[in-house]
């Protein structure tokens, strides 16, 4: 028997490249509890040019140890960037801007082993940005000269797809050439810091589509003193600074979902076991941790409704996607059925969603995006979709 979650959610849209969802008379913020990957990988290269990395196997804990690995790939120097991607997916921009995509398959365990595909060019053009960021599911941006941040998502980003998605290239906000530091952490959220060591939160509803939509609240200051050389995100909150004598302290943002300032205990400490005095380049994997809770109701609703924004549907139309989530399957990730329906959708067979993403099975995120774009070929939207629900009880 389904468990029937009632359930209202108001978005209000402002007419402004940097606010655009504000949430009331609906789920609550979910509280945060940071769910992390066994272990976060650090990448930096040293003098020599070689690739090497850390494993940082407590990231959600104060002073946890680190692991260092062998060097990973040796010249990996003569790029003029190197990033972290996610999933072991490492981006490099060579001196003539293009851009090409590398899979360390050893990334959890610390295992030189790589990709066969690796140094396959997926792009070029890439020499126009001062700055290039990863926030993980093959989602890129670039803060060209003039402070524009523009977004780009690679297609099949596991298997260094050459195509990227409808939209790619588009400006999504402005002025972004004033902070000094900017790192993703994650399914459109990003920590940014000023020239007055002000750290800043950002997140981006259209981080799957391109659409030039920010959640209400960004921008906002939920800290200060972060003067650090090197700022690294590990994704969903966690974030390491690393000093100018290469000492890495740690850090978790509670409030990674809604920009709230709230902050764990042990704040501050430092990450034994790592040393990055002397490397360039350094970038963490994106997603190794996440804010979102996947058995979390009310936390995955906010991301629906995030969705929902994002792709520039009005807010009403929350409500009808809510009504038929319920009536499928209370909105659980792995509710499934004997006939082979599967997921928050009911998808079925629930192998369909692997166009969203190879990991449909379990990502509640994966999951709403192919439930959206399965709606949108077949009823246009979703209050649609909830029309024939109600007259034939499926969609």
């Amino acid at each position: 028997m389904r468990k029937r979650i009632v359930t209202t959610l108001a978005v209000l849209l402002v007419g402004s490249a940097t606010t655009s969802l504000a949430l009331s008379a609906g789920p609550a913020e979910a509280a945060v509890s940071t769910a992390c990957a066994p272990a976060a990988a650090i990448y930096g290269i040293n003098a020599a040019g070689e690739l090497k990395e850390w494993l940082d196997t407590a990231p959600t804990t104060s002073g946890g140890v680190a692991a260092v690995a062998a060097v990973q790939r040796p010249g990996m120097g003569a790029y003029s960037t190197v990033i972290a991607g996610g999933n072991g997916v490492v981006y490099v921009i060579d001196t003539t801007g293009h851009l090409l995509w590398f899979r360390h398959l050893g990334s959890a365990t610390g295992q030189p082993t790589w990709d066969p595909a690796s140094g396959k060019e997926i792009g070029h053009g890439w020499t126009i940005f001062s700055k290039v960021i990863s926030d993980g599911n093959g989602a890129l941006y670039g803060i060209d000269a003039t402070g524009q941040l523009r977004w780009y998502r690679e297609n099949s980003y596991l298997t260094g797809g050459t195509t990227f998605a409808a939209g790619s290239g588009a400006v999504v906000a402005q002025g972004w050439n004033s902070f000094v530091k900017v790192v993703a952490a994650g399914q459109g959220t990003f920590y940014v810091t000023n020239a007055a060591g002000a750290l800043l939160w950002y997140h981006h509803d259209g981080w799957l589509t391109g659409r030039a939509v920010w959640r209400a609240g960004s921008g906002a200051a939920i800290g200060n003193g972060w003067s650090f050389p090197t700022l690294l995100s590990a994704g969903g909150g966690v974030l390491l600074g690393v000093g100018a004598d290469g000492t890495v302290r740690w850090y978790n943002h509670l409030g990674a979902m809604d920009g709230t300032r709230r902050w764990t205990t042990g704040n501050g400490a430092t990450q034994a076991g790592i040393d990055l005095t002397g490397f360039s380049q350094v970038s963490a994997d994106p997603m190794a941790c996440s804010p979102l809770d996947r058995a979390d109701i009310a936390g995955v609703q906010v991301m629906a409704a995030e969705q929902i924004n994002g792709r520039g549907l009005a807010p009403t139309e929350y409500t009808c996607l809510n009504n038929i989530a319920v009536k499928e399957s209370s909105w659980r990730w792995n509710a499934g059925t004997v006939a082979g329906a599967y997921g928050i959708p009911q998808s079925s067979p629930g192998s369909k969603m692997v166009s969203a993403g190879s990991d449909w099975q379990t990502n509640p995120v994966t999951q709403v995006s192919w439930m959206l774009t399965y709606i949108a070929g077949r009823y246009g939207t979703p209050c649609a979709a909830w029309t024939f629900w109600q007259a034939h009880s499926y969609y």
